[in-house]
């Protein structure tokens, strides 16, 4: 008898014996639909990264749902300890889910990825500028992430790490795959002062 969802206990009528009549009724929601989001994206030098994504909410990354190319190779993600998002492929899951920043490509911003087109992408052994383009094909955009102001422009070496945070990275990746190289980590720093993106 109104416009509230269906599965609400009250405002339901019924007949009986002829007449409209208020009905006693009880629900319960017992599971959810909701069809997850998809995408194509296009635009990207490299043209594996031209493509569809699906989301796949059961496969978090760094906090938050990735999605994942038809071939399962490539993904979008998360990088948390960046702030933004990014596409990676699958031999750098790992690296991805320990909280590193690997990638192919990533947002040169906070945003949702589908509601800019400002992203950088590798080019040789650095980063470019990209315009990509991000339609929404099915689902809804879920975004709790607070709009922030674009990140400085970029830096001579074509990147927006700074050194302290490819050492962090570097770090971590000797942490995970020479562990016992890692005392001879600040001699390698020093060799590479102000060249920290050679490293990484």
């Amino acid at each position: 008898a109104d416009s509230a969802h269906f599965a609400n206990a009250c405002g339901w009528v019924e007949t009986r014996n002829g007449e409209w009549v208020d009905a006693i009724i009880e629900t319960s929601v017992v599971g959810e639909s909701v069809r997850g989001l998809k995408v194509a994206l296009s635009g990207f030098t490299k043209p594996d990264l031209n493509t569809q994504y699906v989301e796949r909410p059961d496969e978090q990354i760094q906090g938050k749902s990735s999605l994942w190319d038809p071939s399962g190779t490539y993904f979008i993600y998360w990088q948390e300890s960046m702030k933004r998002w990014a596409i990676c492929d699958m031999v750098s899951l790992q690296l991805a889910r320990s909280g590193l920043a690997p990638g192919w490509a990533y947002r040169k911003d906070s945003q949702h990825f589908s509601r800019a087109s400002s992203w950088m992408e590798v080019w040789g052994k650095g980063w470019r500028d990209c315009t990509v383009r991000c339609k929404i094909l099915e689902g809804v955009v879920r975004d709790s992430s607070p709009l922030v102001k674009t990140e400085a422009a970029e830096e001579a070496s074509g990147t927006q790490l700074t050194a302290s945070q490819y050492r962090t990275l570097v770090r971590k990746v000797y942490e995970m795959k020479n562990p016992t190289k890692l005392s001879d980590l600040d001699l390698i720093f020093e060799k590479y002062t102000d060249r920290e993106p050679e490293l990484f």
